[in-house]
């Protein structure tokens, strides 16, 4: 329940902690603990109306400019939507990106299908993925897919990566190529000024930038995905740890696995195998 509340709080002061709920429900599912998720989705509902409900009542107007602006506001140029929209009107070496607002129905259902792609992904796996591994997917999901990519947008991807795959090599080259499309970024808005123009870059280097960052944090993705699907290479759970960070779910019986019987691990030779065995758990 706390952490419903907690989620429900960050809701409201930003959209994205609402996908942690995906992995909580996700996991649920597997494992038929359904009680401790109602009440965390029922806390978080509660917490959210809690904060919002008052200023909504007092303060309508000023309340649902930010939802509406949120719904009108064009593509932000860090997006795949802004991307391809400029490259298919402006070709490959744009000065910025193209003003466009997509439609509401179509960045819509592309969150909603990255979002089920990841319930998929959760639901498949041959054992119960780790709670942080399906937070990053689902928050990765709805980052890459609306319309809107801040810069600290990127900073809720930090901790839920340390948690879900907590290796340094390829986390710290995205991070500088979160640098680089700061720098990058920061130089184009200099070239717009009317007497700056001499001394910023195109949006084409811009998005060269922003693809090979898109292209890391799927590179992450698709590791966090193998090691559910080979939870061998699963650094956390070595030394027969489950989900540290799992609450209710850790150590539960997971009726989808396909290996059997609920496993454990332990290790086995001292040469540092890890295998996944058969427990009574």
């Amino acid at each position: 329940m706390a952490a419903g509340v907690f989620i429900g709080l960050g809701t409201a002061a930003k959209l994205y902690p609402v996908f942690l709920l995906l992995p909580l429900v996700v996991l649920a599912i597997r494992t038929r603990r359904y009680a401790s998720v109602v009440w965390a989705v029922v806390a978080a509902a509660v917490s959210w109306l809690t904060v919002n409900l008052p200023v909504a009542i007092a303060y309508h107007h000023g309340w649902w400019s930010f939802y509406q602006f949120s719904a009108d506001r064009s593509a932000e140029r860090s997006t795949i939507w802004a991307i391809v929209k400029t490259l298919v009107d402006s070709g490959d070496n744009p000065s910025d990106a193209v003003y466009w607002v997509p439609p509401g129905a179509a960045v819509g259902l592309a969150v909603v299908a990255a979002l089920l792609v990841v319930v998929w992904i959760g639901l498949s796996a041959p054992v119960k993925p780790r709670v942080a591994q399906l937070a990053f997917l689902a928050v990765l999901a709805f980052v890459l897919t609306t319309k809107v990519w801040s810069p600290q947008y990127s900073l809720w991807l930090v901790p839920l990566l340390a948690l879900a795959r907590p290796r340094w090599r390829l986390s710290l080259v995205w991070q500088f190529t979160e640098v680089a499309v700061w720098f990058a970024t920061l130089t184009l808005l200099l070239g717009l000024e009317p007497d700056q123009t001499s001394h910023g870059i195109g949006y084409g280097w811009l998005i060269l930038i922003l693809l090979v960052r898109d292209l890391l944090l799927l590179m992450l993705a698709g590791l966090i995905v193998r090691d559910m699907w080979h939870p061998e290479k699963d650094v956390v759970r070595t030394g027969g740890v489950d989900d540290p960070g799992g609450g209710a779910f850790d150590g539960a019986v997971d009726h989808f696995s396909r290996r059997g019987r609920p496993r454990a691990w332990h290790e086995d030779e001292p040469a540092n195998a890890v295998e996944w065995r058969n427990t009574d758990r």
